[in-house]
């Protein structure tokens, strides 16, 4: 039975995530996509720095490159994906389909390392998978844009764990992350100077007022502080218990902040989806 401390550390840094992406949506309509994805990649690539420095973790195996450079692309790709899902729709639609992570994974490892899957994951996968069809078809009937986009953050995300999973059996998990940070980091620093400069079409959007800029600071403040309550969360208790956890808070913090920030409608088929789905998440990481 897991502790109160690892419980209540577990639903805070579930909380700062949820925060984290209520405030990278509303930077989103600031900041262009690259200018923001450069900042909190810069934000995030100090702090993994400091954290390896200070743990004095070993230089990984030559094994690791493939994995390693493998996993920033799919990381590039999946965040410059999940900050235009975040700008091309509401937010309770977008987030919560994050949760389908869990359920692609299992399939994943079902498909490329041959990993039996129980009758409780395939019934999570199917719950996850019914429910994602429902949430992306808005009142209307037709398909989000916004939601077809979340889904591709969703494989790239769940690539990225699987491919992390190899990647930690040649390399620490500090010098694993500090690696994918920086790799982003370089990436979308060159693809920023050649929008900015080269490209002599710049895409930057002019912030109005302070606000923009501090809200921005503070957006980088609170991943570090995710990153380091998640990596005490992690310690004290198993991964999965944990990863249930986020993606259950995740799912309802995206559809009470929609609303209550953003202003987006609150449905029944919402409620229901975003429940599902919340509800796949946690059968699926428990499963393991």
């Amino acid at each position: 039975m897991l502790s109160f401390e690892a419980v209540a550390i577990g639903v805070v840094a579930s909380l700062s995530w949820a925060l984290m992406d209520a405030a990278r949506k509303w930077l989103a309509h600031s900041f262009d996509l690259l200018t923001l994805s450069a900042s909190l990649a810069f934000g995030q690539s100090f702090l993994l720095c400091v954290l390896w420095f200070i743990q004095g973790e070993a230089l990984p195996q030559s094994d690791y490159l493939i994995y390693g450079v493998a996993g920033i692309l799919l990381s590039v790709i999946g965040l410059l994906t999940f900050l235009a899902a975040l700008k091309s729709a509401p937010l309770s639609v977008t987030a919560p389909l994050l949760a389908l992570t869990p359920a692609i994974c299992a399939l994943l490892e079902w498909g490329i390392d041959h990993r039996e899957l129980s009758i409780f994951q395939w019934e999570g996968t199917i719950m996850g998978v019914s429910a994602a069809i429902l949430l992306m078809r808005d009142p209307s009937g037709k398909w989000s844009k916004g939601a077809w986009l979340m889904i591709l953050v969703a494989l790239t995300f769940s690539g990225c764990i699987v491919l992390d999973r190899h990647a930690i059996a040649h390399a620490s998990r500090s010098f694993h992350a500090m690696v994918q940070s920086l790799g982003s980091l370089c990436i979308f620093g060159v693809l920023w100077l050649w929008q900015t400069y080269l490209a002599k079409k710049p895409k930057v959007l002019s912030p109005r007022g302070r606000w923009p800029i501090i809200i921005l600071l503070l957006t980088m403040l609170l991943f570090a502080g995710a990153v380091l309550l998640q990596l005490a969360a992690i310690q004290l208790s198993p991964a999965a218990p944990y990863e249930a956890l986020k993606r259950a808070i995740g799912v309802a913090g995206a559809v009470l902040i929609g609303h209550f920030l953003f202003h987006e409608a609150i449905s029944v088929r919402k409620l229901l989806a975003s429940g599902a789905l919340a509800v796949s998440a946690v059968i699926l990481s428990l499963s393991y």
